[in-house]
């Protein structure tokens, strides 16, 4: 497969519009919960989140694999750190899914050139 060799999966970046529909999926969920009240609405907002979480999760790992490159981490830590990350998936993927969704804001990979604009600016 040397075709996969020039894919570039650390490059991955959800759009910065994608923030807003988060916000917007929780705050309706937030007035379903505490005004509404109605349950096929709970169960579509919550599906909606997991979907858009799991674009962010993989844009926290593009984000992991890319720092591992950068930093040089060789095979047997780079292992470890994987192992370590599916021992506890609960707790990594929320701290991948936050560090992908908070990458939309702090460039955290610097792959825009122009750091004053948001990621979408580009």
């Amino acid at each position: 497969f040397t075709f996969l060799r020039n894919i570039r999966l650390t490059r991955y970046q959800i759009r910065f519009e994608m923030v807003w529909v988060v916000v917007a999926l929780l705050a309706t969920s937030l007035v379903n919960y505490k005004l509404l009240n109605n349950e096929p609405l709970r169960y579509i907002l919550l599906n909606l989140i997991v979907v858009v979480s799991g674009a962010y999760f993989f844009q926290g790992i593009a984000i992991l694999t890319d720092a591992m490159e950068r930093y040089r981490v060789g095979g047997l830590l780079r292992l470890m750190m994987y192992v370590v990350l599916f021992t506890f998936i609960q707790l990594s993927t929320l701290f991948l899914v936050g560090v992908g969704f908070f990458d939309s804001w702090l460039d955290l990979r610097r792959l825009n050139k122009n750091h004053n604009q948001p990621a979408s600016a580009v």
